[in-house]
């Protein structure tokens, strides 16, 4: 039970990221230059996060560590395809990006092998946190920028 109440919130942050209009820690990325590169690899990003996001759902006492490791790789090429498509962003924000990516990326190897739903949840939440506040920055930032 316990689990399936920090799943509704991982499933809301996907919701929310996927629709995420609001500033964010990025909001100097007014300087985006292609918004159509940008728009698609926040998707392809997101596409490739949902794995994770599925495994996090769930049932309590499911081990979830490989599925989420093995998202990884896919993740990781989805980010850096977002940090080329924001190249004018102020080096703050890549910085703070990079570092975004950089911490979700050690939480992920971290995760013990037979790690639940629960134990996942706990050591990805701030990673997750992080990166949403970079994308719902870049989300603002391709819907603001003329």
């Amino acid at each position: 039970m316990k689990a399936k109440r920090l799943a509704v919130p991982v499933l809301a942050v996907v919701l929310v990221m996927s629709t995420a209009m609001a500033s964010g820690c990025v909001a100097s990325a007014a300087g985006v230059v292609d918004k159509v590169e940008l728009t698609a690899a926040l998707s392809e990003f997101e596409l490739s996060a949902g794995v994770m996001t599925q495994a996090l759902a769930a049932g309590a006492d499911a081990t979830v560590a490989s599925q989420i490791k093995g998202a990884k790789a896919d993740m990781k090429t989805k980010w850096q395809a977002v940090m080329s498509a924001a190249k004018e962003l102020d080096r703050p924000d890549k910085d703070a990006a990079e570092k975004a990516w950089r911490n979700m990326e050690h939480a992920i190897d971290a995760l013990a092998d037979n790690a639940t739903v629960a134990t996942a949840n706990a050591a990805l939440m701030p990673g997750i946190d992080s990166l949403m506040a970079i994308e719902a920055g870049l989300w603002n930032a391709v819907q603001t920028t003329e």
